[in-house]
């Protein structure tokens, strides 16, 4: 599994027409409902990014102290 923060939701609209249709397929997302479950998740997904980069960012100071 892969975690990628900076993906937008005008990536996920791409995806499907970049190649993703057959991953999709594969792991039982539909490619066609992809970019309304990226809008729906949207809010979401930033404010975990940006927990998760503050996380980050947190354990640098302290490890490099």
């Amino acid at each position: 599994m892969q975690f990628r923060p900076e993906i937008t939701t005008a990536v996920v609209h791409r995806y499907p027409a970049l190649g993703g249709t057959e991953q999709c397929v594969r792991h039982g997302v539909d490619p066609e409902e992809l970019p309304a479950r990226g809008r729906a998740l949207e809010s979401t997904a930033r404010d975990n990014a940006g927990r998760l980069t503050d996380a980050f960012l947190d354990r640098a100071a302290t490890a490099s102290a």
